[in-house]
């Protein structure tokens, strides 16, 4: 019980942000009948993260499903996030260098995020020693 109330007051679970980043998982992006639902999850994203251009991100969003086959779609979505879109960014070049331009900088924008907060807490851990009796350890 101890545990699940640190981890509740340590991660954001109910996090709005946190819940429309699910948009870029590899179901929703290239499988999802509902463009229109799943690209307003996508500006959110993007308006949280700072100034696009909405109506190009939005032909590019409706535009992805359509650049792939059905079957390159469910062989996509057996790969990790990162390496899907990997997969997907890449598959323009050498054609269509900018064709998901805004798309790109979004989700290279989400990638950056850190995927948990380890180095965080090792660095309060290692700042809350430093200063008690532990100190003596670190010298």
């Amino acid at each position: 019980m101890t545990a699940a109330e640190e981890i509740r007051k340590r991660l954001s679970v109910n996090d709005i942000f946190l819940s429309k980043l699910n948009v870029f998982g590899s179901s929703l992006c290239l499988q999802d009948t509902d463009r229109e639902t799943s690209f307003s999850n996508v500006l959110f994203v993007a308006q949280t993260i700072g100034d696009f251009d909405e109506d190009s991100l939005k032909k590019e969003w409706f535009a992805l499903p359509l650049d792939f086959a059905l079957q390159k779609k469910i062989s996509l979505t057996k790969l990790r996030f990162n390496d899907i879109w990997k997969q997907i960014l890449q598959s323009q070049y050498p054609k269509n260098i900018d064709k998901y331009s805004n798309l790109t900088i979004l989700l290279n924008a989400v990638r950056l995020f850190p995927n948990s907060n380890a180095d965080a807490e090792r660095m309060f851990s290692f700042l809350t020693d430093l200063k008690t009796k532990n100190a003596t350890n670190y010298r």
